[in-house]
């Protein structure tokens, strides 16, 4: 199995908890000593935060997506984005090449194994204002 391509740096504190995230869940499979085999590129958070700022989300998108095309050259498998917000860029990292493991699936999968049919959403402002994640949970039921 290839190693999951985790874009991080999008705060460095949400990458940790993906980082941990996966891990917990890898070991939960197959359980013992067992960790989730990752690669991860951690971006410089100032200018991404900057770009945000300015709502320069084409930016922000070339720039995961050149990083994701990164981690397929290191040799990932899959690419996660280690940022509930940074997943407005979805669908630009998702064209990068790899398969993209979107939050909303997670989201969605442990809902409908819950029985949740309704779900509240807290987020940043970007996350809250606009649907590019409500949008992706609507579509996955």
């Amino acid at each position: 199995m290839k190693p999951v391509g985790l874009l991080g740096g999008t705060s460095w504190v949400s990458t940790t908890h993906y980082y941990e995230k996966l891990n917990r869940a890898y070991q939960q499979k197959l359980g013992g000593l067992h960790s989730a085999p990752m690669l991860i590129h951690s971006v410089d958070f100032a200018p991404i935060a900057k770009a945000q700022a300015n709502e320069d989300w084409t930016t922000l998108g070339r720039i995961l997506a050149d990083n994701a095309r990164g981690l397929e050259q290191a040799g990932a498998g899959s690419i996660a984005i280690g940022a509930n917000t940074m997943h407005k860029t979805a669908p630009v990292v998702a064209n990068a090449g790899l398969p993209l493991l979107h939050i909303a699936d997670a989201i969605a999968a442990q809902a409908k194994e819950h029985g949740h049919e309704r779900l509240a959403l807290l987020g940043t402002r970007t996350t809250m204002r606009e649907d590019f994640l409500k949008a992706a949970l609507k579509t996955r039921g």
